[in-house]
């Protein structure tokens, strides 16, 4: 097989990969992305306080 050939079939396999694994792919970014909201809240939150208590 030539090099196109080979490119052309791991595109559609990695798209096809892609396709099948995006929703469940989806449904973990819905449920990281207020945890990764709560985590620096709360990070910044103990460094405000951090700050304005070292001194």
């Amino acid at each position: 097989m030539t090099k196109p050939v080979v490119f052309l079939v791991a595109a559609i396999v990695t798209l096809s990969v892609l396709v099948s694994a995006g929703p469940p792919l989806v449904a973990i970014l819905d449920a990281a992305v207020p945890l990764v909201v709560a985590v620096g809240l709360v990070g910044a939150i103990v460094r405000l306080v951090w700050h304005y208590t070292s001194r």
